[in-house]
């Protein structure tokens, strides 16, 4: 059975909800991600200068009590350092930073796209729809197997529905992207509210 205009335009506007939603999932993990690789980078370039410059100059020899603590103190930057470079090797922290990337450009060609047919401004519609619909599955596909959290579903979902400005399935359009601190009336899907 061939579905109508109008059927077709209100999934659109389900998935415009549901591609903000991974958009904004994968926006958050790649600003996180981001801060930690610049974290350990910076790490790994500032403890072997810092040691080679204490051992290399003059002046510091004046102070030997205060070079001795400087050592200590780079040697326990050092060893947060390694620690931080075998977590990130272990975790995949570059791997997920450049999917989380291309999830957030995917999500939102297709959150424009969703949003285009939606509206109705897309060119042979019936076509568009099923093209979209296709790209959709194996966006989510591929992001599936990313270990999304439920308080992760529940921001990206906030995220979907204010943009669109949909009530939730609690009733009521999210007006925050955070999720309440005292939450009034709770909900499952969007956090509460």
């Amino acid at each position: 059975m061939a579905m109508t205009e109008q059927q077709i335009q209100g999934e659109a506007w389900d998935n415009v909800v549901h591609s903000e939603g991974t958009r904004t999932i994968f926006e958050d993990r790649g600003r996180v991600l981001k801060a930690r690789v610049k974290i350990r980078d910076f790490l790994s370039v500032f403890v072997p200068i810092v040691v080679a410059f204490i051992y290399s100059t003059d002046w510091i020899a004046k102070y030997p009590d205060y070079k001795n603590l400087a050592l200590v103190l780079l040697s326990i930057v050092g060893v947060f350092q390694v620690l931080m470079s075998a977590w990130s090797l272990v975790s995949k922290w570059d791997e997920d930073l450049a999917y989380s990337s291309r999830a957030v450009r995917d999500n939102y060609e297709q959150r424009e796209g969703w949003k285009e047919l939606a509206k109705g401004q897309a060119p042979d519609f019936a076509h568009t729809f099923t093209l979209m619909k296709d790209r959709q599955k194996l966006i989510d596909s591929h992001d599936s197997e990313r270990d999304i959290s439920a308080s992760d579903r529940q921001s990206g979902m906030r995220a979907g529905l204010i943009l669109c400005q949909r009530p939730c399935v609690c009733g009521i359009v999210p007006q925050s992207a955070k999720k309440p601190l005292w939450v009034r009336k709770p909900c499952t899907v969007c956090g509460g509210n």
